[in-house]
């Protein structure tokens, strides 16, 4: 047994037995807790239930609770204690009911498979991956428990329960988990076998099809996302997905219409506001584009390409000072961000404050060191501070860079 994983177990073993000292010493105190009998044990079990079929998820937990606090080693109460905290997306305890239930029973089908899928929502693929390939140790069977899977849009949830859809939905997350750790040939080799066992889910092959984009089968992607979308016709991220293949065959128009029709089918899908924001911002319709981008922010607030352009826009809109905030919540995210240090800087240079641009222009200038456009930019604001030489060494660099049209400002200044 790896260290690491024997320290796992300590802890829990440690977590189980404090629950049941909790429990302890809390029965102890008779004037102020009366013992549930057994029989009381299973009813505040089947009002929890009652509760999470009603999504009242705060009184299934208080429910579940009493019985945990009863019994510290009630499995179903752990389980479903656990579904009822990732409603409330308490990932973190949901999680640690999921460990202790695994810690009582390693080979609960239910248990297993539920973390797996936790703890790929949390980004924790080299985690999840070994839960998944564990599951295909098991001995099959049928599963008593209802789990819930997301689309591959994320538009909705549908419930699995038999075995074979389970074991379809095993491949399916190891190809997932694949996916998001890039190793894509295993990754297909899982998704065809979630294919194999149901062919009639677009969303096996829509996630196929970014696997294969990873290995630049851009054919093969465009061919199962047409699959896809035989099966159904309404599939958003299918659609999406499509349309970025096809890239600049399709017009500005055209593209508007392309992405309208997929908002129609799915108004909660933020990448195509996204993409039709970019359209509308190319044909020059900046109050459609400031709209687009509005309503993808609103469905996803740390889009940073929908940040980032509706800066651009803000700014194209004369609204200086909510561009430049786009810019710095972009900045936020991701520091690396070039593009957005260039355009604060520019909107810097608008207000006249030359050396808080320059600053901006030296932090991308320093991610990117061939960035003829910010030598560019940082010379002119270097003249406006009449910092004649070094401004002539920036006109100067970004002439050697390729921007040809830097010579006509190099001679104005410099010469």
């Amino acid at each position: 047994m790896k260290y690491n994983d024997l320290l796992v177990k300590l802890k829990l073993l440690v977590i189980l037995n404090l629950v049941i000292f909790v429990q302890f010493s809390v029965n102890a105190q008779e004037n102020k807790y009366r013992p549930l009998s057994s029989k009381e044990v299973q009813e505040q079990f089947e009002l929890g239930k009652k509760a999470l079929g009603k999504d009242d998820y705060v009184m299934a937990i208080t429910h579940f609770d009493a019985c945990i606090r009863e019994d510290p080693y009630f499995k179903d109460a752990y389980f479903s204690r656990a579904m009822a905290k990732e409603s409330l997306d308490d990932l973190e305890g949901a999680l640690l009911d999921y460990n202790i239930l695994l810690h009582m029973q390693p080979d609960l089908r239910e248990a297993l498979f539920s973390r797996g899928v936790l703890r790929y929502k949390q980004e924790q693929y080299e985690y999840a991956l070994p839960d998944f390939e564990n599951l295909l140790e098991l001995p099959t069977g049928e599963t008593q428990a209802v789990f819930f899977q997301l689309s591959s849009s994320n538009s909705g949830i549908g419930s699995i329960s038999t075995m074979e859809t389970m074991q379809a939905e095993i491949q399916n997350y190891l190809g997932l988990t694949n996916t998001k750790l890039e190793r894509y040939p295993q990754a297909i080799a899982h998704f065809n076998k979630a294919i194999n066992i149901n062919n009639r889910n677009p969303d096996y092959l829509v996630n196929r099809g970014m696997a294969k984009e990873g290995i630049r089968d851009f054919n093969g992607a465009e061919d199962d996302y047409q699959k896809a979308i035989q099966l159904n016709p309404d599939h958003s991220l299918a659609k999406y997905n499509l349309s970025l293949i096809a890239g600049e065959s399709l017009s500005g128009f055209e593209s508007i219409d392309f992405y309208s029709d997929i908002i129609d089918s799915d108004p909660s899908f933020h990448q195509a506001y996204v993409q039709r924001g970019l359209a509308k911002f190319n044909l020059n319709d900046m109050q459609g584009a400031l709209s687009d981008f509005n309503k993808a922010l609103s469905l996803e607030p740390d889009n940073i390409v929908a940040l980032f352009n509706r800066g651009l826009t803000r700014e194209k809109l004369n609204e200086l000072e909510t561009a430049k905030q786009d810019f710095t919540s972009v900045l936020s995210l991701d520091p690396n961000h070039e593009r957005a240090l260039l355009s604060r800087a520019n909107i810097s240079v608008k207000f006249k404050a030359y050396q808080e641009a320059i600053h901006d222009y030296d932090q991308a200038i320093d991610r990117n060191p061939t960035y003829a456009l910010a030598f560019y930019n940082r010379g002119v604001a270097k003249f406006n501070l009449k910092q004649k030489t070094e401004a002539c060494l920036d006109m100067s660099m970004a002439l050697k860079l390729g921007m040809t049209n830097a010579a006509e400002t190099y001679k104005r200044m410099c010469q």
